[in-house]
């Protein structure tokens, strides 16, 4: 769209988050498409040395026609057993994958956080009508907020 894409929008999107995070601050990053790829194995300081690392490692990624979502969402929450939030940037539309049914993902998500209660935000990449209310349904479920990109 307006000649960006997807990937670069999740990128820059990335970039502001990870810039905005307090020096004390803990994150990871798990990028995906028919594979989940971790920036770190665990959470790391939100040091400038990390910040920049975690830059370089999104510029890295290569666009793939295929969304693990589940797969993705799954690798986020099992990353750390004391997450506080997950931030999950995708079109919604869940194409490959352990599962790729819009609702099964958020019930079976739901379920795997019931007693972990991490808050799950989700920032739909031009997500559109049942792709929207999915990440809608997920961030409702687990506590978090849904925001549009473009």
């Amino acid at each position: 769209m307006d000649g960006v894409t997807r990937l670069k929008e999740a990128q820059d999107e990335l970039e502001k988050a990870v810039e905005k995070l307090d020096r004390y601050a803990f994150f990871n990053v798990f990028a995906y498409n028919s594979d989940v790829f971790p920036f770190m194995t665990q959470l790391v300081q939100a040091e400038d040395d990390n910040k920049r690392a975690c830059r370089n490692f999104s510029l890295r990624l290569n666009p793939e026609k295929k969304t693990a979502c589940y797969d993705g969402l799954y690798a986020g929450l099992t990353c750390d057993a004391n997450l506080e939030a997950m931030y999950f940037l995708s079109d919604g539309e869940p194409t490959t994958g352990r599962i790729v049914d819009m609702p099964a993902i958020a019930q079976s998500i739901t379920a795997r956080n019931a007693t972990q209660r991490t808050s799950i935000y989700t920032l739909g990449i031009d997500a559109r009508g049942a792709h929207e209310e999915f990440l809608k349904d997920l961030a409702r479920r687990n506590d978090g907020q849904f925001v549009m990109i473009r």
